[in-house]
């Protein structure tokens, strides 16, 4: 019997085809990737496959490395990138067996055709005959020197020195940020030591230059970066020193490149050395501010607002205020001009248009508005909230709606009184964490992962810091706790459903949500969505009949943000629907509403305001200014003056001194375009240089 011949590139072929309609079968069907689309690139791919003959010299020089690689890449890409984000929905993707089936053709067919074009590669880059365990473990010495920086390092730094802003101890991520540090540690050493000699010098002297940089990056050239409190930064601020930090980067390490390819037995002699010592540094600093934390980053204790009835209404009276955080008056004027139906639903409201909050950010605007405090810039902000929270102007607020027998529950996450709590919010609450505490949920990837993005944002060149998207990062986010109240506006969407509560209580609502702000990219756009949430909202109290006595306040705790260019005026939005008044139209008033008329308006909402006695105390409420008055108001916004010292932030991932350090007032009597004069044209009432940078 005659042997039989095998052909290797018939075989290969064959399966290069094979692997081509399997992949092509199901993405047509889920029309993830059309019919043309397909056999458009199926020719582009076999006519370069052909014509530069990679099939015949990937026969003629297997190497095993490349069929590893397109294994890998072929997992990645079919398991992780469609299935894995499925795993936990109810609907999951594992739902028949017929479409797991698919999904393991699919991989092995996927690998198949990259197997090819891998190898080609593999060949030139790769070199299984020269793999030691000197060279692995010098590879593993300086993969896990840097790599300890963006898992360990940083993430432990920012951690302890800020512990107050995590709702979570160090032990609860940082065993997770171990393991994948040395997995990661591991898979970069395994693969440059598969590398040729060529590509491992180049390698090796690559991953100790960034090594340097790295180090240099984070402890001496990030100034001027400021304070990671979601808003945008403006990157084109920083050209200059981009340019600078960029070449010192190119300098370190095309230094350290030519020195491995052209001198390589001297850098032989510091290819551990620098790592060690790299290491060394970072790993004695990072226990000295363990010991130095006395323990208290093991342990966390912090104050958040129950969801147990954040769905709830009374059956009897409802005074519901939503907070709708940087959604400005701006917005509203450009749906009432280009889709007025969007406020379809909201005929029994009044609409202000000529609004002014009194600050500019959320915690100091929040609290105001709550507590009605003054501007007190020479107070430091732990001293300001704490002052604002117990004033008397906040306890007789707050008394009288709980003497009327209301129920005041509060879903915030910004300016929550730390210490006066338990008497303001009902649904405030005090959590502190033990080992075994069932009802927290700690998502330790979501952790990592922010973690690693906090960390290259601290460690990359000025140049390249805007692609890590630091305005996403939320650390607490990730942080679940049983019957916790939700702040992002599709969370608050997906589960709104109302029900009245069972006692004979009235409530006080406080509802705020992320509203528009940053990295929100389309504020219109998210505008109209919010208003669609709060038809949702207002349907579902007709529905349980509590709509007619109910009061609604829709506003935000102030306008747009600085965050797309330094000079911007802002106005909230606001608008109020009376108990038991109905229109066949929404109106519309231009009296000049303050955010300082919040508390009087919250109390005639509930007829607990005393016409005769109440306006020396809280001021007048929205419906006792007229449309014709001429009224003075002040906005104060945050700036960065080059004039004044720079100031730390009161709570904020901390960077540097570098960031907003004045408040500038403009104080107006007008609209808004009397405003937006006024701050377009520098017309500035006063500067006031901060104490710190309250929020």
């Amino acid at each position: 019997m005659r042997p039989i011949k095998v052909n290797l590139k018939n075989i290969y072929l064959g399966a290069y085809f094979l692997a081509f309609i399997i992949i092509c079968i199901p993405l047509c069907i889920c029309k993830i990737f059309g019919i043309t689309q397909m056999i458009i690139t199926f020719l582009l791919v076999s006519g370069i496959l052909i014509k530069y003959k990679i099939i015949q010299k990937c026969i003629d020089k297997y190497s095993w490395v490349s069929l590893l690689f397109s294994s890998l890449l072929s997992i990645y890409l079919i398991i992780f990138k469609r299935i894995y984000p499925y795993w936990n929905t109810i609907e999951s993707i594992f739902s028949t067996g017929l479409y797991i089936f698919v999904m393991i053709a699919e991989t092995i067919s996927l690998s198949i055709f990259f197997n090819p074009v891998i190898n080609l590669f593999s060949i030139k880059i790769f070199d299984d005959k020269d793999i030691n365990v000197k060279k692995f473990v010098h590879s593993l010495i300086a993969s896990a020197s840097l790599l300890f920086i963006i898992f360990i390092y940083l993430p432990s730094d920012s951690y302890i020195n800020n512990s107050d802003d995590f709702n979570f101890s160090y032990n609860m991520f940082i065993s997770y940020n171990l393991i994948w540090f040395a997995l990661y540690s591991l898979l970069f050493a395994a693969f440059i030591t598969l590398l040729n000699k060529l590509f491992y010098k180049i390698a090796i002297a690559l991953i100790i230059g960034l090594n340097i940089c790295v180090y240099i990056q984070y402890m001496f050239m990030n100034k001027g970066l400021g304070l990671i409190d979601g808003e945008s930064i403006i990157w084109s601020k920083h050209i200059n020193f981009s340019v600078i930090t960029a070449l010192i980067w190119l300098i370190i390490t095309g230094g350290l490149i030519f020195t491995a390819l052209k001198h390589w037995s001297f850098f032989e002699k510091i290819r551990i050395k620098i790592p060690l010592l790299l290491t060394s540094l970072q790993a004695v600093s990072l226990l000295l501010m363990i010991i130095i934390s006395h323990q208290e980053i093991f342990q966390t204790s912090f104050s958040y607002m129950g969801g147990e009835e954040q769905y709830t209404v009374s059956k009897q009276k409802n005074v519901i205020m939503f907070i709708l955080d940087a959604t400005d008056n701006a917005y509203f004027q450009e749906i009432l001009s280009n889709n007025p139906e969007a406020f379809k639903g909201f005929e029994d409201f009044t609409l202000y248009t000529n609004t002014c909050s009194v600050f500019d950010s959320t915690p100091t605007s929040m609290t105001q508005m709550l507590t009605g405090t003054e501007f007190l810039v020479e107070l430091s902000g732990k001293e300001w909230y704490k002052q604002a929270w117990s004033s008397p102007k906040a306890t007789e607020f707050f008394s009288r709606f709980h003497n009327a027998g209301y129920t005041i529950n509060g879903y915030t996450i910004e300016g929550l009184p730390d210490n006066n709590g338990n008497g303001i919010f009902d649904n405030y609450k005090k959590y502190t964490y033990t080992n075994n505490c069932d009802d927290v949920y700690v998502n330790k990837s979501g952790l990592l992962s922010a973690f690693i993005k906090l960390s290259l944002y601290r460690s990359l060149p000025f140049a390249l810091k805007y692609i890590v998207g630091i305005e996403n990062i939320d650390f607490n986010y990730n942080i679940s706790i049983e019957n916790h109240a939700y702040y992002q506006n599709k969370d608050f969407d997906n589960n709104l459903h109302l029900t009245v509560n069972n006692h004979s209580d009235n409530y006080l609502i406080i509802q705020h949500l992320n509203g528009t702000h940053p990295p929100c990219d389309d504020f219109t756009k998210e505008t109209t969505y919010l208003l669609d949430i709060m038809r949702k909202y207002i349907d579902q109290l007709k529905n349980l009949g509590v709509y007619e006595d109910a009061s609604i306040i829709i506003t935000s705790d102030h306008g747009q943000h600085n965050d797309q260019r330094p000079e911007i005026y802002a106005t909230p939005i606001f608008m109020i629907k009376e108990s038991n008044k109905n229109n066949k139209s929404m109106k519309f008033s231009d009296a000049p509403i303050y955010h300082e008329d919040i508390q009087a308006t919250l109390l005639k909402c509930a007829g607990l305001y005393n016409e005769a006695n109440d306006k020396e105390i809280f001021g007048r409420s929205v419906f006792d200014i007229p449309e014709n008055e001429k009224r003075e108001r002040t906005w104060y916004d945050r700036q960065i003056d080059p004039d004044f010292k720079d100031v730390p932030k009161m709570t904020a991932i901390l960077f540097c001194f570098n960031s907003v350090n004045a408040y500038y007032s403009y104080t107006y009597t007008g609209n808004s375009e009397t405003l937006k004069e006024m701050v377009y044209s520098g017309n500035i009432t006063k500067k006031y240089q901060m104490t710190d940078n309250k929020g």
